[in-house]
């Protein structure tokens, strides 16, 4: 049995505006959230009836924040309505966080640190100086970690995952070591 495409699994790069021509382009807003390694990107997901499917891109160009898309036997504005207002989605590999990403893109991220699983982002919450990560640690403590590019070793889109380098003690005073 075939197992279905999970958005969670994948970045919303963003959403169909409209058409573009009459040869079946058709006009997608980009994020801001992620940048988008366009040169690799060989298909991009559609979202209909709610569910993610594959479409093989022709032909992609830029203009502004908006590209220009042109599927693999989409060949007239008739065959383009299917796609409007419809969410896009890449695989992560394809998608890099920008710097002002907004505070959801992170949620569900594991957070590691000198190898050890500390836990799991459930939201940024955003300061005048700086953003924080509030994490939930396997047994439900709530812990709160500086969102500081210092302090990040490696962070995986495609495993959803940060690795980080925190300085001593800041843990502690939460995760009590038995």
């Amino acid at each position: 049995m075939k197992q279905l495409l999970q958005k969670q699994d994948y970045c919303e790069i963003g959403t169909i505006t409209r058409t573009n021509g009459t040869q079946g382009e058709v006009v997608l807003h980009i994020s801001k959230q992620y940048e988008i390694d366009f040169e690799t990107l060989k298909y991009i997901f559609v979202e209909i009836n709610s569910l993610l499917i594959p479409f093989f891109i022709t032909s992609f160009s830029i203009k502004k924040n908006n590209g220009i898309i042109h599927f693999t036997d989409c060949n007239s504005e008739d065959d383009a309505q299917i796609f409007l207002q419809k969410a896009v989605y890449a695989e992560p590999a394809h998608c890099n966080l920008t710097e002002s990403n907004n505070n959801h893109a992170l949620s569900g991220y594991t957070v590691y640190s000198e190898n050890r699983f500390i836990g799991t982002i459930e939201d940024v919450i955003s300061y005048p100086m700086h953003d924080v990560l509030q994490l939930k640690t396997p047994d439900n403590t709530e812990v709160l970690i500086p969102y500081n590019q210092d302090y990040i070793e490696n962070l995986c889109n495609t495993q959803r995952s940060i690795s980080m380098l925190l300085p001593d003690g800041l843990l502690d005073l939460y995760i009590h070591k038995k």
